[in-house]
């Protein structure tokens, strides 16, 4: 982990041998390294740098600190390396204490300096693992929690070559924060010293199913066993709530999360595509041809809801009321039902950013129909973009939506100890949510 040095005052600059050279001995105060300065000594010099203060509470861990120059030039010699000046064994002092010499400077390693070093840049590494808590998520967590996601998400895409979203997250996502009104349990982040938060693992229980909706590490702490611990804390939420089930859903490209969710035993179940269709502006979405016109209407009864749970108990094994009464109630979501004759044949939820589902039916028969006529809806609502997932197994499906425009984007894999719903009568909503 570093840190500028622009961020620290009243930093001492004092010299000490540690060879039996010279007794020579300089000071310095810098009371704020804010770019490139020229110190100069006399030859046969040293130098250890020490902090008497530092303003920055909870940075220091238990273990070793390491403070390094990097130089550019000594004299006419080229210095190609970092050069280690001094090596302090730390404690965890107390949020917002300061740091005296004499509770820092032990075993100090010094060196002799030539005439003059041009100091570029004055760096911490701390040695050893960063002080981390896990906590529940609060309210004040959304934004950050948002921003961690695309900043991962992001350096995944990068490395596999895809385009990667806006950095830019000024507001919490909707389902995020109903998540944490309904789940609260559900919803950590992992803290460091400095109060960022740099994991957050997101998970729902809805009737025996435990839904790992988010587990993201920020990009420098991965594979050092904190997604591990997150996960490990979501999945004995899922226990104390009785579940049997445990899904989740991730990217295919991304082998190292298959195999860290293989050896939870959650196994891959499936394939899920994501297909998309992007018209240019000003032209219209083509509707897709129905056999069979269902009639529908829009749901904004909070009624209703009892029969979209018998649709879901059916269809994906479970009820979930709660993101149902989110949906109708959000003004970015539309819930949609679709009837033949007086019969309720299924449901539609139609996002205003493109997104078509979750939709469930009562009979296969009805799922062609009411997928394509909830398509053509989001493509008059939603002007030029669509995104749709489809199980691996529903290729008719999958054949309509590639005859009218769309294309496989990104392939993700159910994992979970059993498949979470019926392909035949059930499309999902998201990876996040299925």
């Amino acid at each position: 982990m570093w840190t500028s040095a622009a961020h620290y005052e009243n930093c001492v600059v004092r010299s000490r041998h540690c060879e039996e050279r010279s007794d020579a001995a300089i000071s310095l105060v810098l009371t704020k390294v804010a770019g490139p300065r020229l110190l100069r000594f006399a030859r046969n010099d040293t130098l250890t740098m020490l902090f008497q203060q530092i303003p920055v509470p909870g940075l220091l861990v238990p273990g070793e600190l390491t403070i390094v120059f990097h130089c550019l030039r000594i004299n006419e010699f080229q210095c190609a390396a970092d050069a280690h000046i001094c090596r302090l064994p730390t404690t965890s002092p107390p949020a917002g204490a300061s740091h005296s010499t004499s509770t820092l400077v032990r075993n100090c390693h010094c060196f002799p300096l030539p005439t003059h070093i041009e100091i570029l840049k004055i760096g911490i590494m701390l040695k050893g693992k960063p002080k981390l808590t896990i906590r529940r998520a609060r309210p004040g967590d959304l934004v950050p929690i948002c921003r961690l996601i695309v900043r991962t998400v992001n350096g995944l895409y990068r490395r596999v070559g895809r385009k990667t979203f806006p950095a830019r997250v000024p507001r919490a996502w909707p389902l995020i924060v109903h998540w944490l009104g309904s789940d609260p349990r559900g919803m950590l982040v992992a803290v460091n010293g400095r109060k960022q938060i740099v994991g957050h693992a997101g998970s729902i229980v809805r009737g025996k199913e435990w839904y790992l909706c988010n587990l993201f590490v920020a990009p420098n702490l991965q594979s050092r066993g904190l997604g591990a611990q997150l996960l490990e804390r979501s999945l004995a939420y899922g226990r104390e709530c009785g579940c049997t089930r445990f899904a989740l859903c991730t990217f295919a490209e991304n082998p190292q999360a298959v195999a860290f969710y293989t050896r939870y035993d959650l196994p891959a179940q499936r394939a899920v595509l994501m297909l998309h269709r992007k018209i240019a502006r000003n032209q219209p979405l083509p509707e897709i041809k129905v056999t069979n016109a269902l009639t529908c209407r829009l749901i904004e009864d909070e009624d209703f809801v009892n029969r979209l749970n018998r649709l879901d108990k059916k269809a994906r094994g479970i009820a979930r009321p709660e993101e149902h009464l989110h949906w109708i109630a959000h003004p970015d979501s539309a819930t949609y039902a679709f009837f033949e004759g007086r019969r309720l044949a299924g449901y539609a939820v139609i996002h205003a950013r493109g997104l078509v589902g979750p939709m469930a039916v009562s009979e296969p028969k009805y799922l062609p129909d009411l997928m394509a006529g909830a398509i053509n809806i989001g493509a008059a609502e939603c002007k030029n973009t669509q995104i749709v997932f489809l199980q691996g197994e529903s290729q008719e499906s999958i054949q309509m939506l590639l005859a009218a425009g769309f294309r496989v984007d990104e392939v993700l894999l159910e994992m979970a100890t059993e498949k979470l719903a019926d392909p035949e009568i059930y499309i999902p909503g998201s990876l996040a949510y299925y």
